[in-house]
């Protein structure tokens, strides 16, 4: 495996203790396995790269095709071109993808668990006022959801968005040795694809939160209902018990529709921005190979490639959002878990050393009625 994995049982040194601010509370966790997930991120990194290189090779294996005089010659023109296709995108490319999975595999259930742990164990140190001031499904939603969300944050990033980052570099390196037109193009594109998540990501994160939030408490008021079914079939009416729920379900689906409605003003601007890029890059292909200044082959390697880029935006912006979804529902879950406990020990408190326990019943009695027998 070439990485050693921590246990679910590991507890960080000093205890623990949580911070309270959204950065400093997910390196809290990420820190305990960083070694595990930058050996991760070089493996994604590597296959991701690979992952790129075909149509570098199809611009080379066009190129040959159309020079070549001798049609017998063919493989002997290709061999090696076709020797580091083989070896680099269809054997080394695979490989380094699924030993990536596997280690992913590995370290995230682990993960996720001993992250449930640790928030266990700092939840446990409230006081009882705290517990009584919230709905107890809402409290262990957030201990078992906000590291599954914290999870699916690193794993995003270490493969969609790792991806996203290294096929542009892959893309911008190769469009600077075949034209410098496209490599205008591709940068112009970047620029306006990154004001765009600047603008929307905030706002997506804050309808994340405002839409978690009310998810949560949905939840909670659903669960604590079911724990208390007794007293509800005994006392309740039904309308009410409707009435209490649908209130929360309407106010979810209100935040609901602002974050879809937030994606979709987003998604307008991407396509104005795509459409631009693929109509730009044609035009610059088109030009290139009139005027000489690049070949059959380049033109075969550049298009597909600014599709893919192009593609690749698309789902990156998805990603994006999922990814600032996790992060509301983990700053929605670092705020609950995160309060100060407000009963400690002294700074200067010994240890209790308990060295046996009796329990003794003195001068203790109980009776009905006056005459009875005394129990």
């Amino acid at each position: 495996m070439l990485l050693k994995l921590i246990s679910v049982d590991h507890l960080p040194d000093g205890g623990v203790q949580l911070p309270n601010r959204l950065g400093p509370f997910l390196w809290y966790f990420i820190r305990q396995g960083k070694w595990q997930f930058l050996f991760m991120a070089l493996v994604f990194a590597i296959g991701q790269a690979l992952d790129t290189s075909p149509y570098l090779f199809i611009g080379i294996i066009l190129d040959s095709l159309n020079e070549i005089q001798d049609k017998g010659q063919i493989w002997t023109v290709l061999f090696w071109p076709l020797f580091w296709f083989v070896l680099l995108a269809l054997i080394l490319q695979p490989m380094c993808a699924r030993y990536g999975q596997y280690l992913m595999a590995n370290v995230r259930p682990v993960f996720t668990n001993l992250m449930r742990r640790q928030l266990a164990i700092h939840m446990h140190r409230h006081s009882y006022k705290y517990f009584q001031d919230d709905f107890a499904g809402r409290l262990a939603s957030k201990v078992v959801e906000t590291p599954s969300a914290i999870m699916t944050v690193i794993q995003e990033v270490l493969t969609s968005i790792g991806f996203a980052i290294v096929s542009l570099i892959f893309a911008m390196v190769l469009f600077s040795m075949t034209y410098w037109m496209f490599l205008v193009a591709t940068i112009v594109w970047a620029f306006l694809y990154i004001v765009l998540m600047i603008i929307y990501v905030p706002k997506v994160h804050a309808r994340s939160v405002e839409s978690y939030d009310q998810s949560s408490i949905v939840r909670g008021r659903f669960v604590d209902t079911l724990t208390n079914i007794l007293t509800v079939k005994l006392f309740a009416r039904r309308k009410y018990e409707d009435a209490y729920l649908l209130k929360s379900l309407e106010k979810t689906a209100d935040a609901g529709q602002r974050l879809m409605h937030t994606f979709n003003s987003m998604w307008i601007w991407l396509e104005v921005v795509s459409i631009g890029f693929i109509g730009s890059t044609f035009f610059i292909a088109i030009y290139g190979w009139q005027t000489g200044g690049i070949s059959a082959g380049d033109v075969a390697m550049v298009l597909p490639l600014c599709i893919r880029l192009m593609t690749i935006s698309w789902w990156m912006s998805n990603v994006l959002g999922m990814v600032f979804e996790n992060l509301g529902q983990v700053q929605e879950g670092m705020e609950t878990l995160t309060k100060a406990h407000t009963v400690t020990d002294k700074e200067d408190a010994a240890a209790i050393k308990v060295e046996a326990g009796t329990i003794e019943f003195k001068h203790v009695n109980f009776s009905y009625m006056k005459g009875h027998d005394e129990a």
